[in-house]
Parts: structure tokens; sequence; C-alpha cells
């Protein structure tokens, strides 16, 4: 406890005590007593800063803090009226210095880094994925018929085309039915990569493609009395060797045609892709066409699982859903035309948590010790210390996830906050 006195002149003579229950600084419960009567008792942040009149002369005392610009000590000051009185038999004021301009930057930094990073955790975790799962995408085109539809209504088939090889050229005919011929084809410029070429009369698609990247669009036929209509079509184009076992790879090429209103169910082949850290092999398994299964074709493997997903902002028609588990399309679709989709799947070989649990303990320690430095505990440089070295002993034999760069960050730290420590004394 500290404890500051001044003799107050009168008749009687008087003593005005201070107490504040603190070892170092102005952080602590305060007590003020005047000749014995206690004036105000505070909290532990609460300020000393307080004016009053004395009850035997009526004089207005005041009592608040100054600045010692040469020690940079702050002080309590009191004073009669707007005269001060000298400090007499007290306890020296707690030392109280600013914190080195490199240690307050780095401890801003520090904590700023730290809410930044609580508050993106999200968006972080989606592109740890984004960058590290191995996975596959497929574009397709679900078309949902009318079985109502007149028969002499114009409309283009809907076909499955031939899947096109990466540098080879590539040629498909469309089809259309219905209306009054000739027909007259065309394509919409903002689907169809650059390149791809359509015939007006014939309705045959030409191109070259350049990497292994599946292309979809939209065509148009109109016939001779001006009416129309249009559908997407999607073309799997493939590397011109296949990818690895370690890759996933969608095997569906094509979505077969759903009836509006009825029943559809088409599930999602898929191979290839490893299994997740934590899955255990499991012997006289065998896969099934779109389930969480063991490589193809192999027992005493640990499962490989897949998570499905939908891209940009292509969706199925009303009515339908994809199961994120099985791969499976499935429900009675309530909304006639050609959807075109974008279809990811993923292995889950790779887990976000892994890279950022590393940094959970040096952030916990961090920011537990940063709050004594700030608060001038002399404990918390020994305490930041001791909890680096256990830290340090932990990363090197290998017993927790410990980021080595997050503990050289704290090292960093602690050897600042020893320097601050320093000028305290």
């Amino acid at each position: 406890m500290l404890e500051f006195k001044w003799h107050v002149p009168g008749q009687p003579p008087q003593e005005l005590v201070l107490r504040l229950h603190s070892r170092s600084g102005w952080i602590g419960r305060k007590h003020l007593l005047l000749a014995g009567r206690t004036i105000y008792r505070r909290g532990w942040f609460e300020g000393i800063e307080s004016r009053f009149l004395d009850p035997h002369s009526g004089r207005r005392l005041e009592l608040f803090l100054r600045r010692d610009d040469r020690s940079g000590h702050w002080r309590p000051v009191h004073s009669i009226e707007g005269v001060e009185i000298p400090e007499v038999n007290g306890t020296p004021p707690p030392p109280v210095v600013d914190p080195p301009r490199p240690l307050a930057i780095a401890i801003g930094f520090t904590y700023l880094a730290m809410l930044m990073a609580l508050v993106t955790l999200s968006p972080i975790f989606s592109i740890l994925n984004a960058v590290n799962l191995r996975h596959d995408d497929r574009r397709a085109v679900l078309t949902v018929v009318d079985p109502q539809a007149a028969p002499e209504t114009l409309r283009i088939v809907p076909v499955e085309l031939p899947v096109a090889v990466q540098g080879q050229p590539y040629r498909a005919r469309l089809e259309a039915a219905g209306g009054r011929p000739p027909y007259i084809w065309s394509s919409e410029r903002r689907g169809w990569p650059r390149g791809v070429g359509l015939d007006s009369a014939s309705g045959e698609l030409k191109f070259t493609s350049t990497d292994a990247r599946d292309l979809s669009g939209t065509v148009t036929v109109s016939d001779a009395a001006g009416a129309q209509a249009s559908a997407a079509f999607a073309i799997v184009v493939d590397p011109p060797t296949p990818p690895g076992e370690s890759q996933p790879a969608i095997q569906t090429r094509s979505l077969p045609p759903a009836a509006l209103g009825q029943a559809y169910s088409c599930v999602l082949e898929v191979r290839g892709g490893r299994p997740a850290p934590h899955d255990r092999p499991e012997a006289g398994r065998s896969g099934k066409v779109g389930e969480d299964r063991p490589e193809a074709g192999r027992t005493g493997q640990a499962r490989v699982r897949y998570d499905w997903s939908l891209l940009g902002k292509r969706r199925l028609p009303q009515g339908l859903s994809l199961n994120p588990a099985t791969g499976e399309i499935a429900g009675a679709p309530q909304t006639a035309g050609s959807f075109p989709l974008s279809i990811r799947v993923a292995d889950r070989s790779y887990v976000a948590a892994r890279d950022v649990e590393p940094w959970i303990i040096p952030a916990v320690v961090t920011a537990i010790c940063l709050v004594g430095l700030l608060d001038m505990r002399r404990w918390a440089v020994g305490a930041y210390g001791v909890l680096i070295l256990a830290q340090g002993a932990l990363l090197a034999a290998g017993l927790l996830p410990i980021s080595s760069a997050g503990w050289a960050i704290e090292v960093a730290l602690c050897g600042l906050g020893a320097a601050y420590i320093g000028r305290m004394r």
C-alpha cells in the first residue's frame, strides 16, 4: 500500500491522508481521509482528483495529480484555496513512465493484428481451404423439359455433347425440333469463351481448347416464322493425360434431363482424392458411387470423403437440391428450362484448423502478458519469459502445435518489455 500525507494548517491543525492500495502505478483502490474522517473511497480505475470544503474553516481543498517533467513521475498535489501544500512523511510516489516508443508501437500492432484475425477468421478459413484443398470442377447443364409442351413448338433438343480434349480440334452439331425450318443459330457473346464458333446454318460448334477447363454457354435458334428458343450447353474438356489418383476427378460427364414436376435423382460420380488426416484405414470396405468410400477398388484404405458444392451464382431450379455429402441431385423441379451449373467436389485431405491452431497458444499468452506490461507490472516480463521458455520446450519436443513464427514474435515482444522494465528501475 502507498500512503501520502499533508498537514493542513488551521485551528485545530489537521492531517490529510491518501492511501493507495497498489504496489506500483495508480491502478488500485483509493481512500482519502481528513483528520481520520473518510472523504471518499474509490475503485481500481477511478482517479484521485477531488474538491471539498474544510468543515472547520470552510476553505476549499483540492487534490489532483501532476507530472514531474524531470523524472516523468506522476505525484499527488494538495492545495488550499489555490496554494500548494508540501507533502510530509509520505511514501515516495509510484514510478510511472511512458513505455518506450518501439514497445508501444509493437503492442499496438500486435493487438490490431489479433483483432483483425479474430474478425476475419471465417474468411481466413475459406481462403486456406480454397488454396490447399484438392478439388475438381465440372460445368454441367440440367435441362428441365415440360411434358405438356406442344410438339410443334420450336425447341432445342437436349443432347449430350461429346467430350473435348485439350489441344485437339472439336466439332459437335446441335439439333432443333418443331417450328418452321430453316433454322438460324446464334450464340451469346458473354457465355462462350473467345474462339468458340457456331455455324448459323448447321448449328455446328467448332473450337480448339487451349486449356483443360470445361466450357459452357447459351445458344439461340430461330425459325422462318420468327419464333425463338434458347438453351444452355456444357462441354467437358479433358487434359491429354488423366490426373493421378491423389486428385479428385468428377466422372459424371453430363446430367440427364428432368421432367417438370416429376421426381428426379442423379448421383454424381467421383474417383481419386486423399482421406482426411484423422481418418483411419478400414478393412473390407468397398465404395459405391457418390458415397464416402475408399479409393476405387481398394480395401484396407482410409475412407476418402468428399464435399460437394455449387460455385458462383448459378443454382439448381426450384425444387431440386444438391446433397453436399453424397453428391446426389434430387427433388421435383418446379421450373422448366436449361440451368447451367458449376459443380465442385473436394476431398478432406486438408484441415484449415491445423494451420490456425499453432497460433492460438502464442496469441493467448501474448494477449494476457501484454496487459501486464501496459499496467506497469514487473512480474509480467518474468511470467512472459517463463511461458515462452515452456512453449519453446513443448515446440522442441513436438508435444503441442505451436507456431515457430509466433514463438519468435513472443521473444521479440518480451525483449521490448524487458527494456521497458529496465527504464522503470
